[in-house]
């Protein structure tokens, strides 16, 4: 449970955002679960490509692991032991 909650404020264009410190309690969340996200890439493919592959992949990992967060928290599938099950109505 959050204890306390800061004030964010709004800021004018380009100045510096104040990091939110956000206290909670000893509240346990759990039990974790680990969401496992892989991808290679060869060298050639590094070399070739540059800065391009990395923003690729790394794009498409991070859609593929909303995707499969968002299903997997959304669904009505019963948990298994590696995989979490929703806890509101």
């Amino acid at each position: 449970m959050i204890e306390r909650r800061s004030r964010v404020r709004f800021v004018l264009e380009g100045d510096p955002g104040s990091v939110v410190d956000l206290v909670v309690s000893s509240t346990v969340l759990g039990p974790t679960k680990k969401l496992l996200i892989l991808s290679a890439l060869t060298r050639e493919m590094m070399e070739t490509s540059a800065s391009n592959a990395e923003q690729i992949v790394g794009d498409a990992l991070a859609l593929s692991s909303e995707q499969s967060l968002d299903a997997a928290l959304f669904s009505n599938a019963a948990a298994t032991p590696s995989a979490p099950r929703r806890k509101w109505p």
